[in-house]
């Protein structure tokens, strides 16, 4: 081929490829990105211009009648002990206590202070205390968090820590406080009839916080300023607590078991349980101020007793 042929295919050729270069599609300058969310968005929700972490949705809570029969079982076998302390309380009752005397506050035995007192201190330790309950009723507040307790059936089984209360033991207390101001105990006597009786009211409350061991100790003061052995002073304060409870009961036997299913009855007792419980502790408070106050009369006078000369 001479050189001018030549020299016009090359022409020609570049012409046809030089339409191709510039028809052909423009490559992508960018590389495809994946469109993600970044990690510390889990979570989080976008609110305007900020994050705002995202509220799960409530978990109902369901009741689990199986857990409720296991946590039943367990705790029907600790009342055999409290059954057991409720039955040495009566029988320490009948032994301690002559029915005839308690009615008869005229009987010589009442014109003994100090006879009556000591006589006095072993109807309580042995009738009135239960160190046992308190354990129990403790333990079984620390069961009530649990949303597999039947409240029904835990309302109950409170109802049976409320032992160790003869009536013949109650009727002789009065009979004492009775005595008291009918045969005008010296001051002596008086004062440590209070100590003791404080004493009582103090540690039969302990910590078992419900409305039955309430009106038992509000009851023993009453009983205290009703035969002038204590202040009426402190009747507004007692009052004032009473009528507290009075409403807190009437409260929760509106609402308990009315409709609501049993997670929100189970609340509704921890925290009938709860409000009562301040009251207790305020109640405590007061009773242990009493007590200390006379606690220092009843030394002081001993202490005169042991100084003064013997003749």
């Amino acid at each position: 081929m001479n050189r001018s042929k030549l020299f016009l295919f090359f022409s020609v050729f570049s012409v046809v490829a030089g339409f191709w270069w510039l028809g052909r599609p423009a490559p992508s300058l960018t590389v495809p990105i994946e469109k993600k969310k970044p990690s510390f968005h889990k979570g989080f929700k976008i609110t305007g211009d900020t994050l705002r972490p995202k509220q799960p949705s409530p978990k109902k809570v369901l009741f689990n009648e199986k857990a409720a029969m296991a946590i039943k079982k367990d705790w029907e076998g600790r009342l055999l002990r409290i059954q057991a302390r409720d039955k040495k309380c009566l029988l320490s009752a009948k032994k301690l206590i002559d029915k005839e005397l308690i009615v008869d506050v005229n009987n010589n035995f009442f014109k003994k202070p100090q006879k009556v007192l000591d006589h006095l201190w072993d109807v309580y330790t042995e009738t009135l205390l239960r160190i046992d309950a308190e354990v129990v009723f403790r333990d079984f507040s620390q069961t009530l968090q649990s949303h597999d307790v039947d409240p029904q059936w835990a309302y109950d089984y409170l109802s049976q820590l409320e032992i160790c209360r003869p009536a013949d033991s109650l009727q002789f207390i009065e009979s004492v406080f009775e005595a008291c101001q009918t045969h005008k105990w010296g001051r002596k006597s008086r004062q440590e009839l209070i100590f003791l009786t404080l004493g009582l009211v103090e540690n039969s409350m302990g910590t078992i916080y419900t409305s039955e061991n309430l009106n038992f100790s509000f009851g023993i003061i009453y009983m205290l300023m009703d035969y002038d052995i204590l202040p009426k002073s402190l009747q507004v304060d007692v009052q004032a607590m009473d009528q507290r409870l009075k409403e807190l009961d009437g409260d929760f036997a509106s609402a308990f078991n009315k409709e609501e299913g049993k997670i929100e009855n189970l609340a509704l007792l921890r925290e009938d349980l709860l409000l009562k419980e301040e009251i207790s502790l305020e109640f405590l408070e007061l009773v242990k101020a009493y007590r200390r106050e006379y606690a220092s009369s009843v030394v002081r006078q001993r202490e005169d007793e042991k100084q003064a000369p013997h003749h």
